[in-house]
């Protein structure tokens, strides 16, 4: 086989590799991470070991984590030459120590900042004064198109300090991300490590910890984005009492796609009746009850979604009264 065609088949089956996982949502997996592809076939045979060597996009998928050597991580950069980098940093479980292993594997990766096209960050507690994410969020990220922060604690994280940090956007990668158009906020990293948004064209933000944000920052994120296509929403994320009394609206003129999935069922209608997206098509709605949707139906204007063409009930628990009510409020829809 000529080198040329067994350098892409190698390219063709770490992409497969790496597509399987993506479909498992890695993302939330433990530790049981599988043997990379490219350390398999460099190990097969001296020809394909060369070959393996030699193709720099083979090496651009770096995972740090508690027990990787640096040796590794040396590698990997090393033999990507000036290939983009795909990062994932998971400290799941881990306290950043300073002087410690992660300190030693920030000081190597830092300084490839301006070749990261996919940054993963994964924190299981974060210290204020020695923040891992803002040591590897305070610096330019030319090429950098997706970023997923999940912060499950903060150090003297509570309701007083969230609302005083509302005011700070961006809070991280304050010099830019002129490419960033997928991002993923999970746990207090909505609260403490939200970066420019002018260029998101793809949003998650996730609740995990009962630390609402207040409506003003909450629209601010959501209208930040100029070209926001789609939007997904997990947890309640709003306190009741900061909903305003009138229903301002958020002007999401770009969005197609919205999937909201609530906790305690006042999403749903209230976050439905908040918005003004004229190009809306799809509509996924996860774990929704039967009264969630009450104040919606009650209010609703249905010239605000006259494009929505698919709506998706997941693990819902509804009537058939709800779903004559939904066809009488979406009449366009040809997708249930």
């Amino acid at each position: 086989i000529p080198t040329e065609l067994l350098s892409t088949i190698f390219l063709f089956a770490k992409a497969f590799q790496e597509a399987e996982m993506d479909s498992t949502e890695r993302e939330d997996v433990d530790d049981d991470f599988p043997i990379s592809f490219e350390l398999v076939i460099s190990h097969v045979s001296s020809h394909f070991r060369e070959v393996a060597i030699n193709t720099h996009r083979l090496w651009t998928s770096i995972q740090m984590r508690p027990g990787r050597s640096l040796e590794c991580i040396l590698t990997y950069i090393r033999r990507s030459a000036a290939c983009p980098l795909d990062i994932r940093i998971d400290l799941s479980g881990c306290v950043h120590n300073p002087g410690g292993m992660t300190t030693e594997m920030l000081d190597i990766i830092i300084p490839q900042a301006h070749r990261w096209r996919y940054l993963y960050i994964t924190s299981e507690r974060e210290v204020t004064e020695n923040s891992m994410v803002m040591q590897l969020c305070n610096c330019e990220v030319p090429m950098l198109e997706h970023l997923s922060v999940c912060v499950s604690d903060v150090d003297r994280a509570d309701t007083n300090v969230a609302s005083i940090n509302d005011h700070l956007l961006p809070s991280i990668l304050a010099a830019g991300a002129p490419r960033l158009s997928f991002l993923r906020l999970r746990g207090l990293a909505m609260h403490f490590f939200r970066p420019p948004l002018t260029f998101v064209t793809t949003l998650h933000l996730d609740q995990t910890k009962l630390l609402p944000i207040q409506y003003a920052t909450f629209r601010n994120i959501l209208t930040g984005p100029v070209m926001l296509r789609h939007l997904s929403i997990y947890g309640d994320i709003i306190g009741p009492e900061s909903w305003p009394g009138d229903m301002s609206a958020i002007s999401l003129p770009a969005l197609q796609s919205l999937r909201i999935c609530g906790v305690g069922g006042r999403i749903y209608s209230r976050f439905l009746l908040s918005i003004a997206a004229p190009h809306l098509q799809s509509l996924v709605l996860k774990d929704v009850q039967e009264h969630d949707l009450d104040n919606f139906w009650e209010h609703a204007d249905i010239s605000k979604f006259l494009r929505l063409k698919s709506v998706t009930f997941c693990d819902f628990d509804v009537s058939d009264f709800t779903y004559e009510r939904m066809f009488r409020t979406f009449p366009s829809i040809t997708e249930f």
